[in-house]
């Protein structure tokens, strides 16, 4: 089960009435109870004044918050926004650029890959299932925003299962579903898929703290990449791009064959074309 099921009040003073009020808010908004002891549980959501964590009982002193800060990742940079980087060659095609290329990211988790696309230029859908994580992206977009807030308008927060969101997308230019601020989502060029990667007992390398904490987060969650799949090829536009560990066998459902892929550092890109047949509005 979610080891997480609390919102707990902050702590101190300075600021602790809009801080309750915040956390009875998200309480109601993502039906989660409201705990002022948070003693017996495994977990908490912590409302503070200037941004939400996760707070997950470890063996660890210290190893067991849960934030999202997207300051330190390189989007500044020559090498951080080169079209070389496996992301990006992954998402965009033979796009020299990001403007105007639609992206719709069907497991956002931490928010990382969403947001680099989304300060480079494309228009990204961010859908997030799991309420905790969802509430962390929603903060986490409004506090890089105050320094990048033409990415932050550029990226579109969704609290739905992605296969709910796939099934609405209908074959005209535009699509009714709930989750979307404005009530209409726009055909992606991309679909992106990142599900949570199987643990591995005999890891090398020590894997990332955030990691660590995410896969605890997500203990039921399952590898949806072959119920995704399928949908996501029948509403991109160009492409669902796929992102797998290294060495996992490659993913065929059906007629569903990557066409080529793309290798980063301990993982790879499988590229699948979009199987579903243009239409006069793609051009629009």
């Amino acid at each position: 089960m979610m080891p997480v099921y609390s919102i707990y009040k902050v702590r101190g003073a300075t600021g602790k009435n809009n801080a309750q009020k915040r956390a009875r808010a998200l309480a109601e908004e993502l039906c989660l109870p409201l705990e002022a002891d948070s003693r017996e549980a495994s977990g908490v959501l912590d409302v503070c004044r200037d941004m939400l964590s996760i707070s997950l009982k470890g063996d660890r002193p210290g190893d067991h918050t849960l934030q999202l800060d997207w300051g330190r990742l390189d989007i500044a940079s020559q090498a951080g926004g080169s079209r070389r980087q496996p992301l990006l060659k992954a998402v965009l095609a033979r796009k020299r650029s990001c403007s105007g290329t639609v992206i719709l990211d069907c497991t956002a988790g931490l928010g990382r890959d969403a947001w680099i696309l989304a300060a480079l230029g494309c228009a990204v859908i961010a859908v997030e299932r799991n309420p905790l994580l969802y509430a962390l992206l929603r903060d986490g977009v409004a506090r890089a925003g105050i320094h990048r807030p033409a990415a932050a308008r550029r990226m579109r927060l969704c609290h739905a299962e992605a296969r709910e969101v796939l099934s609405a997308l209908t074959p005209q230019e535009k699509y009714s579903a709930g989750c979307a601020p404005s009530g209409l989502l726009p055909r992606p060029d991309t679909v992106y898929l990142d599900p949570m990667f199987p643990g591995h007992g005999r890891r090398k390398t020590a894997e990332k703290k955030s990691m660590r904490l995410l896969r605890t987060l997500l203990a039921d969650t399952r590898d949806e990449s072959e119920a995704l799949l399928n949908p996501a090829l029948r509403v991109a536009k160009s492409r669902v791009v796929l992102k797998r560990p290294e060495k996992a066998p490659v993913l065929m459902s059906g007629k569903a064959r990557p066409s080529h892929q793309i290798r980063g550092r301990g993982m790879r890109y499988d590229i699948y074309l979009s199987t579903r047949p243009s239409t006069p509005d793609d051009d629009r």
